[in-house]
């Protein structure tokens, strides 16, 4: 769900399991970024404010962050949404939290993911 304030975005996103969580994770992105479905027109380096419900996490995580990848509406089998790019400031907590969920799923997978 996305909401708009002042040209920037809110924008709460649940992943409630690994499976999404690492079709999800871009970890090619410089401090970390996610994946997130949305019917919203976005475009590059717009700014955004994530509220991240990761599976099993009991408060929701904030991230603000930028777009760094689009995926619209018809690509074949891709997954409408955008990429974010976890902010500096905000990126230490977010990271570490998905990369305890993913520890041994990144390594050597070649699974597809929402974004390659």
């Amino acid at each position: 769900m996305a909401l708009s304030m002042g040209g920037n975005s809110i924008i709460n996103v649940s992943i409630p399991n690994k499976n999404i969580l690492y079709a999800s994770y871009m970890p090619f992105v410089t401090d970390g970024g996610l994946f997130v479905r949305t019917h919203k027109k976005h475009n590059l380096g717009d700014e955004v404010f994530l509220l991240i419900d990761l599976i099993d996490e009991e408060e929701k995580i904030p991230v603000t962050g930028k777009v760094v990848w689009i995926s619209p509406v018809n690509q074949g089998s891709r997954v409408q949404g955008v990429g974010i790019q976890f902010s500096p400031a905000d990126s230490a907590k977010a990271k570490e939290k998905i990369l305890k969920y993913l520890a041994g799923l990144l390594e050597g997978n070649t699974q597809p993911t929402f974004t390659m």
